[in-house]
């Protein structure tokens, strides 16, 4: 909770933080309840069972990573991003010549 009080000091900004955070997981749980009945009748009880649990593993496993390396994170995705830019300034110059 206090990563959410640096990042939203007011009340208002945190019920507006909220309130987004609510309507993305209304807007996910319809698209998953419509996927789900697909995901039924096509691959069956079991796997229908067993891909719920999966997914909450991979998005939890990313989601508390990210909090507990939030610092080294950070700087992996800068130098990636800075190296992403020079590669394709890099291919474009040799395009150019």
């Amino acid at each position: 909770m206090s990563k959410t009080q640096e990042l939203y000091s007011t009340t208002e900004q945190f019920m507006a933080y909220q309130g987004t955070t609510l309507i993305y997981t209304g807007i996910s749980s319809i698209i998953c309840s419509f996927l789900s009945c697909s995901i039924i009748c096509y691959l069956g009880w079991y796997w229908g069972a067993v891909i719920t649990p999966v997914i909450i593993l991979v998005i939890g496993t990313c989601f508390f990573s990210s909090i507990a390396l939030e610092n080294y994170l950070v700087a992996i995705v800068k130098r990636w991003y800075v190296s992403i830019i020079y590669y394709c300034i890099k291919l474009e110059l040799y395009k150019m010549f």
